[in-house]
């Protein structure tokens, strides 16, 4: 196959990051319970923060050798002027990389549209309603279903249904808006658009399922004790909420991007339990994590930058890339 400048370099760089994107992602999905046991050993809040920057590793490495080093290589050792034979394994891999994406972003689409569907069915039957405590008004819900979630990302609301406003007692209700509100204000739903939109290993497979289900339930403690602020009386509350919320039914299953206060599949016992019998935790580990990774990060961009400063250096990545392309 012969293809032109400008889509070759369109899909050496699909190619390209396809390739690295899945050897890490690789062993990334090999690591993945080992990453979460050592997850276990920080505060939730932390663990959330190390899940996300480890989960988001293999797409921000492969975009940056994309950006950084096979672009400028191509731009500068190719010429714009010739048409070249490609490879079938080449044409294939580029292939992958451009489906990865698209499966993300049809991904994304689908949970934003079933999102704002959610949002203005709502809308219609909902009535807005102030609590102490919570600062932007809860839509109330008219159901006798177990409804109490965080819908939306941009302008996140906070949905209650009439059956829970009803079933709780007012300490109760208030644990248990604090932990929808402390979902809002670390942003869950904005990091659950991430990571529908970081890509897979394969297109239209779930590789990564282990550690988003894991940032999930850290998310849900991290919550917790932002909501009880370490303070048993009112983990007691949140927990009594919990348990009182659960015996109402199953909840209708939240679009996925909403927090509901209850997500499905999820161990309650465990929940319940880690509130009644708080744990210890390594209070330093993040901290040095935080500076191992910097100061790694800071350590390869110096050398990459000391080596891309060499024309043989990208010279010698072109020819690498040649050889790919055929």
């Amino acid at each position: 196959m012969t293809l032109p400048y400008v889509l070759r370099l369109i899909c050496l760089c699909a190619a390209a990051f396809f390739l690295v994107h899945a050897a890490l992602g690789l062993l990334l999905r090999l690591a993945a319970r080992p990453i979460i046991q050592f997850a276990h050993r920080m505060k939730p809040r932390e663990a959330t923060h190390f899940l996300l920057l480890v989960r988001f590793l293999p797409v921000a490495a492969s975009s940056f050798v994309v950006l950084s080093i096979c672009l400028p290589s191509y731009l500068w050792f190719e010429s714009g002027a010739t048409k070249e034979n490609v490879g079938a394994g080449f044409v294939i891999a580029a292939l992958l990389g451009a489906l990865i994406w698209i499966a993300s972003l049809l991904r994304v689409g689908r949970a934003v549209a079933a999102a704002g569907q959610l949002v203005r069915k709502w809308k219609e039957s909902c009535t807005e309603s102030k609590f102490p405590g919570v600062s932007p008004p809860v839509e109330i819900l008219e159901s006798d279903a177990p409804v109490l979630l965080l819908a939306g990302v941009l302008r996140p609301r906070l949905v209650l249904s009439s059956g829970v406003l009803r079933s709780l007692s007012p300490q109760q209700l208030h644990s248990a808006l604090r932990h929808e509100e402390a979902h809002r204000a670390s942003r869950d739903n904005f990091k659950r658009l991430l990571l529908l939109l970081s890509p897979e290993i394969f297109p239209f497979a779930r590789s990564f399922d282990l550690m988003d289900e894991a940032w999930a339930l850290f998310s849900e403690w991290a919550a917790d004790d932002d909501a009880s602020g370490s303070n048993p009386e009112q983990s007691l509350t949140l927990a009594e909420s919990l348990v009182r919320v659960a015996r109402m039914g199953a909840a209708p299953r939240p679009a996925p991007l909403c927090t509901s206060f209850i997500p499905p599949d999820q161990d309650l016992a465990a929940r319940v339990n880690r509130l009644l019998l708080p744990s210890s935790f390594q209070s330093e580990l993040w901290r040095r994590l935080r500076a191992i990774f910097a100061g790694t990060a800071c350590t390869l961009l110096v050398l990459l930058t000391f080596v891309l400063s060499r024309p043989s250096a990208l010279q010698s990545v072109h020819q690498l890339l040649e050889r790919l392309s055929h």
